[in-house]
């Protein structure tokens, strides 16, 4: 086992969040970018801010690593995981909004937010007095992982560049695979470790939801959303 003090230990994790930052970073500047390019465009100004509240998740996420690993505490790992947490629930409504409705979604928006925040104190909570409960975390992680590829699925709302959504999941899939065989992977050769991938993955990821955004349009600009699927 590698000693967190060791020498190994600290440059996998430098090499980590270097790979991190400079990945996040294209794609977050790229993405506030297309937000405030697009500002001006008022009959879709409710996704532009729903895209910029994940582009700043995904620049905290950063931010949030690079704090976390320069001196790896409980205290300092709510601030990884919270951008991740908000992020992640940003997208989940994201998709609920361009795929089931987009009144439903930007509704849900700002609660599934909260509830992705709120997990991250709760655990935190719990976790100073003594038993940590990382299960509604984990919920809000593995249900819309699970939901997300269904919506996309069951409920093409004949929109171009639905792959590149696939293509996003998969790699944060992946991402936690290496996150979860970190000893593993850096067992193989003592080069590069499963957190050094999981970071890699992570930000591929984010460029796939940018190339989505930047992509996806109707197929029928004619199309209206059914009445069965609005809240009035």
């Amino acid at each position: 086992m590698t000693s967190p003090t060791s020498a190994s230990w600290w440059a996998r994790r430098i090499f980590g969040m270097l790979f991190l930052i400079s990945h996040l970073s294209s794609s977050v500047f790229l993405g506030i970018w297309r937000v405030v390019r697009e500002a001006k465009n008022q009959t879709n100004a409710q996704g532009r801010w729903m895209d910029l509240v994940f582009f700043a998740a995904v620049a905290l996420t950063g931010v949030g690593s690079a704090f976390y690993h320069l001196n790896p505490n409980n205290g300092r790992l709510v601030w990884d995981r919270l951008p991740i947490a908000v992020a992640f629930m940003a997208l989940f409504a994201m998709i609920i909004k361009e795929y089931l409705s987009r009144q439903i979604g930007v509704l849900l928006f700002v609660p599934l937010v909260l509830l992705g925040a709120a997990t991250v104190f709760y655990w935190h909570i719990t976790e100073s007095q003594g038993n940590g409960d990382l299960r509604p975390y984990l919920l809000t992680q593995v249900y819309p992982a699970v939901a997300m590829p269904l919506i996309l699925w069951l409920c093409p709302v004949k929109y171009t560049s639905t792959g590149a959504l696939y293509g996003a999941l998969g790699w944060y899939a992946g991402a936690k695979v290496f996150e979860f065989l970190d000893k593993e992977v850096f067992s193989l050769g003592h080069i590069i470790s499963g957190h050094t991938l999981k970071h890699l993955a992570a930000a591929v990821s984010c460029y796939m939801v940018l190339i989505w955004m930047q992509k996806h349009h109707r197929m029928d600009d004619r199309y209206e959303e059914p009445a069965s699927r609005r809240l009035i």
